[in-house]
């Protein structure tokens, strides 16, 4: 899965998530498998932007905003790794500037 497709899943799941839907209730409302909605949004299973098109109508937010959110997520440079961000909670005095 390439890193569009992959980021326009997690504005999914975000959004999802801020209109109160569960994976059973979307896929009652665009007729597919609560499974298939799982792999669909993990990346296990192709998502054409016909499904992005019914997911966004059922969650009411447009086709436009997910793929600009995506767009967005994607250009924005973190400034640390997930990996620096672990170890600065783990380990606060890493904050420090001698």
């Amino acid at each position: 899965m390439d890193k569009l497709s992959s980021e326009i899943c997690e504005v999914i799941k975000k959004e999802l998530k801020k209109a109160g839907f569960s994976y059973k209730e979307l896929s009652i409302n665009i007729g597919v498998s609560e499974v298939s909605i799982k792999r669909m949004l993990n990346g296990h299973q192709s998502l054409s932007i016909l499904r992005v098109s019914e997911i966004a109508g059922v969650i009411q937010v447009s086709l436009s905003y997910i793929i600009s959110e995506a767009e967005k997520n994607i250009a924005s440079v973190p400034l640390f790794t997930k990996e620096q961000d672990i170890a600065f909670t783990k380990s606060p005095e890493l904050y420090t500037l001698l």
